[in-house]
């Protein structure tokens, strides 16, 4: 299930596509659904849950801790999906975060997120040396025949929030 707080973003809708094309390019058997955490109440979800294996926490536009730094209100679905966040955790159930979501999984479960106070907003490109298996997922076929494994690739990456405190467990 797709934990996916819709803000009108480009990236907000594509973000379930994205995620079946990765998961089709490592040839995994994964069906994914999607809850608009920002337009249903978070307790619609908790009778669904034992109908999925894990849970996915994609990024968002929201800061989790707008409140701390911006004097800004968190929109009203952060502190519901904090208490989901919890519950799974509870029950053991997977969970993975991005970006967004690893944050709001850190403050739900005891830990700290703040602004980057020592460089602020950050937008940069990351090289990554590709394995095989990041060739197949992120190349197409043209470029993985001519560059093939092992091939620097530059991703980009923009962030201001960081995990500045880890939970306890």
């Amino acid at each position: 299930l797709v934990v996916n707080p819709r803000d009108g973003s480009e990236y907000k809708a594509e973000i379930v596509q994205c995620l079946r094309e990765i998961f089709h390019a490592v040839h995994a058997n994964v069906t994914l659904e999607e809850f608009d955490v920002g337009s249903k109440r978070v307790a619609e979800i908790l009778p669904l849950l034992g109908n999925f294996d894990g849970i996915i926490l994609p990024g968002s536009a929201a800061s989790v801790a707008a409140g701390a730094y911006t004097g800004q209100d968190a929109p009203d679905w952060i502190r519901p999906l904090e208490s989901l966040i919890r519950n799974l955790h509870a029950k053991r159930k997977p969970m993975l975060g991005i970006c967004f979501g690893h944050q709001i999984m850190a403050t739900a479960l005891g830990g700290r997120v703040e602004a980057n106070a020592e460089h602020g907003l950050q937008a940069a490109e990351c090289s990554f040396d590709l394995t095989p298996l990041g060739t197949e997922v992120l190349l197409s076929p043209a470029e993985a025949a001519t560059a093939g494994a092992g091939r620097p690739l530059g991703l980009h990456y923009h962030h201001n929030d960081v995990v500045s405190r880890l939970p306890t467990c």
